[in-house]
């Protein structure tokens, strides 16, 4: 069955240039965050969507950090305040990194990955963790042994095709302004398809994989799912700038 809400326009902050907008008007990031919480929590809980995998306990202590350098006057960074989600098979500090499998419950991460790293220096707000397909292994469904199968937002009797569905379907349905994937073989183009969202995969050695459980260790990618083309770009992913470069990663 549908939403009851159409995916995509649950907040009116719902893109990066809405929320940068948002906090230069007065709106702390401590509220935008909330809102986006909120609505994470109502629909994972009603709705059988089943996208998250576990939300981050501290993303309003980060939200909170926010608020205190805009205070100060500092706002320069391009990515402040946005709530992302992050595929499962990749690090954030202090929580699990499963890749979608019951026999990585326990792996606790002591490190994000540099993605992640570099989203957090561009000042992103880790809002969660999404289901994803077990090892990453399907392009077709998202089903782990972690979490079960995550649904399509727009109608919930079909797939958000996988293996970075749980991602697609989070972002799709308003739970957060952008999302990080993974892509071996469609893992990130098949679900931004099947989800109404602009997905990238970017060229082999754009992104150190350093931190990230992948399927194949030359091909698999780190990309964007978002609502927005303009988005997809997220410079800082793509830039040493915001967090450190792991050179050993780049396919010679």
């Amino acid at each position: 069955m549908a939403l009851t809400s159409t995916p995509a326009t649950a907040h009116e902050d719902s893109d990066i240039s809405a929320v940068s907008e948002a906090l230069v008007s007065g709106t702390t990031c401590e509220t935008i965050t909330r809102r986006y919480l909120d609505e994470l929590s109502k629909l994972e809980s009603s709705a059988e969507l089943n996208a998250i995998s576990m939300v981050n306990p501290d993303a309003l202590t980060q939200a909170r950090a926010i608020d205190r350098r805009f205070a100060q006057g500092d706002n320069s960074r391009p990515l402040e305040c946005v709530p992302i989600v992050i595929k499962d098979n990749m690090d954030v500090k202090g929580l699990p990194t499963t890749a979608g499998s019951a026999a990585l419950a326990d792996n606790i991460a002591k490190r994000d990955s540099i993605a992640v790293a570099r989203l957090r220096g561009a000042g992103a707000i880790i809002l969660a963790k999404t289901n994803m397909a077990e090892w990453a292994f399907s392009p077709m469904r998202t089903i782990s042994s972690t979490h079960g199968e995550t649904a399509n937002p727009f109608d919930t009797r079909y797939v958000p095709a996988g293996s970075s569905g749980g991602t697609a379907s989070a972002v799709s349905v308003g739970m957060a302004v952008a999302g990080l994937g993974s892509d071996t073989g469609n893992s990130i183009r098949g679900p931004a398809s099947h989800t109404g969202l602009v997905g990238l995969r970017p060229s082999i050695g754009t992104v150190p994989i350093e931190g990230i459980v992948r399927w194949s260790r030359l091909l698999g990618q780190v990309g964007g799912e978002v609502k927005l083309i303009p988005d997809v770009i997220m410079p800082p992913v793509w830039s040493s700038d915001h967090g450190g470069h792991a050179p050993h990663d780049l396919v010679r």
